[in-house]
């Protein structure tokens, strides 16, 4: 067979907004050996990618290029030489003002295969995100894309003749290019002007003017920043449809695991509210307990105690280990801590004998009535609370712990928190890892918690508002931010 050769993917991250990453874009991340992504990409594109995939930042920010394009050309060079699947990330669509076609130029020449991935570009998706379509019946019919800086650094001179003009890169000389638009005879200083910086993520905002009045802007609508010029402008005074969501301008940090993660995502996204997926923390499991799983240890339990989804799937794959199965379990009684952890056990054919109303140790205690001579299983991670099987030993009850997992901190940790973001803390031992890495934001962010455990390890370590949700469930970490974002402003 002849050698396998490698292929670049160009693949477009689209505006800012994770959500709006490309089914096709989000195969390709997967597969991916080498990922070269330009700094706007939003830091929740590169959670798809393998854990053992190089990711390489190549800069692309205005005034902060830490790569020049042929310094990035080069790179693409040298890994194609060296891997199969290498992906050039780059924010919007790679075709649209992203020098794509000058690097699939670069890879034409040098016979290099190369894909497109397209993405959603920023010149219609910021403006949608702000309430302003770029036609509109009676109003445009005609739209116009350009950038206000030539190659040279210069405010450009030339003005497409369009009805919308759509400007990127246009903030640094916005003076000189307001000043070429008003010698064109289509353009007054009455006309209609937006100013959006930071589309479609929390940050975004809008100022609405003219280009008369356009020197009495804020003066902090700094780039990453797009102009819309033309008269369906004023269209955003009616169709802003970003600002009616709950939780608009809110940036989420989620540390769990991206599996755990998956449901707050969709429900806090759903509500406008901007996420950043951290995962501090992986669970990886402990090989040598597999032997606590045979026929002749688990025929003495009564009881099985499970207190996660992934402790669920231990559970089963030590059963298998074994040369066993759900069967293994018939006749105990089976204690889910949650409707989650039930949900895992239902998904492998297993119906949770109990279920407590609260969510807790504590909760699976009060749910338990007469222990006395019974036999428990409690299959945990590594270093989890004792409470439990403390206080079921008192009753009376035989209780074994197995160790069937642990938790360990993730090598490589994507994104980064801010100011003003919430920070959502799902246990003790995330919020350890958190400001073990990021202490010196503790003034900085607000907090939420989960449980009374990680609400009291919180206070130890953060000085800014904690609150602490009703209830480890996605639904009420969602009703405590919505409660405090109220509050917060």
């Amino acid at each position: 067979m002849p050698r396998e050769m490698a292929t670049v993917v160009l693949v477009g991250a689209g505006p800012g907004d994770p959500w709006l990453l490309t089914r096709r874009a989000i195969d390709c991340l997967q597969c991916a050996d080498v990922v070269l992504y330009d700094y706007l990409v939003h830091p929740n594109c590169l959670t798809y990618c393998r854990d053992d995939a190089r990711l390489i930042c190549v800069g692309k920010r205005k005034g902060h290029h830490s790569k020049t394009q042929t310094a990035i050309h080069r790179l693409i060079g040298y890994y194609a030489s060296r891997c199969k699947r290498i992906v050039r990330l780059k924010g919007g669509d790679p075709s649209v003002f992203g020098r794509g076609g000058e690097e699939m130029t670069y890879l034409r020449r040098r016979g290099i295969p190369f894909e497109v991935v397209p993405g959603v570009s920023s010149v219609h998706a910021v403006p949608a995100y702000a309430g302003i379509p770029a036609t509109y019946r009676g109003l445009s019919r005609s739209v116009a894309w350009m950038t206000g800086t030539t190659r040279a650094g210069k405010a450009v001179r030339r003005i497409p003749d369009a009805d919308t003009l759509v400007i990127l890169m246009g903030i640094t000389h916005i003076e000189a290019l307001t000043q070429r638009l008003l010698r064109e005879k289509r353009y007054f200083k009455t006309t209609p002007v937006a100013l959006i910086t930071w589309g479609t993520l929390a940050a975004q905002r809008t100022w609405i003017g003219t280009l008369g009045s356009i020197k009495d802007r804020p003066e902090d609508l700094v780039p990453p920043a797009l102009m819309v010029v033309g008269n369906v402008v004023d269209l955003h005074a009616s169709l802003d449809w970003i600002q009616n969501r709950p939780l608009h301008g809110r940036r989420v940090v989620l540390l769990r695991t991206l599996a755990q993660s998956a449901e707050l995502e969709t429900l806090l996204s759903r509500l406008g509210a901007e996420v950043v997926l951290m995962p501090l923390i992986a669970q990886v499991p402990i090989a040598t307990t597999i032997r606590q799983f045979t026929p002749s240890k688990l025929r003495r339990f009564t009881h099985v105690v499970v207190t996660s989804p992934y402790g669920v799937k231990q559970l089963m794959h030590n059963l298998s280990q074994n040369g066993l199965d759900a069967r293994a379990l018939a006749g105990k009684t089976l204690v889910a801590v949650g409707p989650k952890t039930a949900d895992a056990l239902a998904e492998v054919g297993l119906r949770a004998d109990i279920v407590p109303a609260a969510y807790s140790q504590e909760g699976i205690l009060e749910a338990l009535r007469d222990v006395k001579g019974t036999m428990f299983l409690l299959p945990v991670a590594r270093d989890a609370r004792s409470t439990l099987a403390t206080l079921l030993r008192q009753r009376g009850a035989k209780v074994t712990v197995v160790s069937t997992y642990k938790t360990v901190p993730r090598k490589r940790v994507l994104g980064q928190p801010t100011d003003g973001d919430w920070v959502v803390f799902t246990s003790s031992s995330t919020v350890k890892e958190f400001f073990g890495r990021f202490g010196a934001l503790k003034k900085q962010i607000r907090c939420i918690s989960i449980g009374p455990m990680t609400q009291a390890t919180l206070a130890l370590y953060a000085d800014g508002p904690i609150v602490m949700a009703q209830a480890a469930t996605a639904t009420a970490i969602v009703e405590a931010l919505c409660a405090a974002s109220e509050w917060a402003g």
